[in-house]
């Protein structure tokens, strides 16, 4: 038995940065892409998991979309040729797309093995979806599983323990160039979780921490935190002139460092030497900085290098993952061949209640009805799960009762 969920992506094994960054869609597009998608494939539930190393769609109906029209999608979407995509994309579908949506969220596909900040993200592209009208029986059953997977993951083995973020490779690599940072300064531009994990580890090291953020007052928070400095954007000159290391997690609509801001730091620096290590998608650090005099700049690919070496000795554990993965799947496959004929119900129950909750927001004023949509999504889901739960256990006894509590 195969279920109907595919998924379409590239990542840091299939693409570069140059490709990977030209797929990155912001967040405030993602509404947007939902939008254009339900018109393209009005019968597919769907959600999109972007984080710095992959941008993965996942889809389910009945019948799939072709891979090709969920590679042209996509590309259209971004301005882009299908060509461009195209070498570096893969496509899976069934039991090798659960498995590797299991994989995803667990943190065995991740840049740094083991990583768990991925699985925020997909517990974040996940409400997104649903906030949007995109999941269904199918990819919230889906979903619901990868996160139980995760937890299993990372409380079963050690996979988790240790340097397994992007932001503490990135804090390694700063390490091995400086064998001691302390005295040093070390600026984390971006006061995200990225940056907030980048500055745990530097500022452990002995780093001089210094932080630039958008919103200055995340800026002044971390840098509180620990014993640091907050600088705003636009002082960023003066930030990179007291820095000896740099680590960016701020993507944006261009680059926050140029060759001439990073070329009158160091001259006010007098050429000392300066690591840049550029942690964003798209990049916020110029390539062409590099180039500059004793100016030593690393981006996402670059720390790949590093982090596969933190694999060495590993394998056993991560065979372990596997273990659990795969138990996992088996799960989730099995539950979806026992409880197909239980979709109409489900389907029925949830309509019921959407259609309950659409005739109280009906009865809101205009200016009241955008709070209250999310509060209600977030409430109408909560008091589903026990039910929808019951039914995957009881099956035929709980359906009868739901049918007649519900008027079904």
């Amino acid at each position: 038995m195969t279920t109907s969920v595919a998924l379409l992506g590239l990542s840091h094994r299939t693409a570069g940065l140059a490709v990977r960054e030209r797929l990155a869609i912001p967040a405030a597009r993602v509404g947007p892409l939902y939008g254009a998608l339900k018109a393209s494939f009005p019968s597919a539930e769907a959600l999109l998991l972007g984080t710095c190393n992959r941008v993965e769609l996942y889809v389910a109906s009945d019948p799939l979309p072709p891979r090709e029209g969920l590679l042209g999608f996509l590309a259209s979407f971004q301005g882009l040729e299908p060509s461009v995509l195209a070498p570096h994309a893969y496509g899976l579908e069934g039991p090798e797309a659960v498995r590797h949506c299991f994989s995803v969220a667990s943190g065995l596909e991740a840049l740094a093995l083991g990583e768990t900040q991925v699985l925020g993200q997909a517990k974040e592209a996940y409400t997104l979806a649903g906030e949007h009208g995109m999941l269904g029986p199918v990819l919230h059953a889906l979903f619901q599983r990868a996160f139980a997977t995760a937890k299993r993951v990372h409380s079963e083995t050690t996979v988790g323990k240790g340097r397994v973020s992007v932001g503490s490779v990135a804090a390694e690599l700063a390490g091995r160039i400086f064998q001691d940072l302390s005295g040093h300064g070390v600026l984390v531009i971006g006061a995200g979780e990225m940056g907030e994990l980048a500055a745990a580890h530097l500022a452990e090291a002995g780093g001089r921490l210094l932080v630039a953020n958008r919103t200055f007052e995340r800026a002044e928070a971390l840098a509180r935190q620990r014993g640091g400095k907050a600088f705003r954007l636009e002082d960023l000159g003066e930030a990179l002139a007291q820095a000896d290391v740099v680590v960016s997690s701020a993507s944006g609509d261009g680059f926050l460092l140029s060759p001439a801001l990073v070329r009158e730091a160091q001259r006010r620096r007098r050429l000392k030497p300066l690591f840049l290590i550029d942690l964003a998608v798209p990049r916020s650090i110029h390539p062409e900085v590099k180039d500059l005099e004793n100016v030593y700049a690393y981006d996402l690919d670059d720390l790949e290098k590093v982090a596969h070496e933190n694999l060495k000795g590993r394998s056993e554990e991560l065979e372990a993952c596997r273990v659990i993965v795969e138990e996992q799947v088996a799960g989730f496959l099995k539950d979806r061949g026992e409880r197909r004929d239980l979709q109409p119900l489900i389907t029925a129950l949830r309509a019921r209640v959407q259609e309950l909750r659409a005739q109280e927001l009906d009865r809101l004023p205009p200016a009241e009805r955008a709070a209250a949509e999310e509060v209600t999504h977030r409430l109408m889901n909560k008091i589903l799960h026990d039910p929808l739960e019951a039914l995957k256990v009881e099956g035929p006894e709980a359906a009868e009762l739901l049918k007649r509590l519900f008027k079904l």
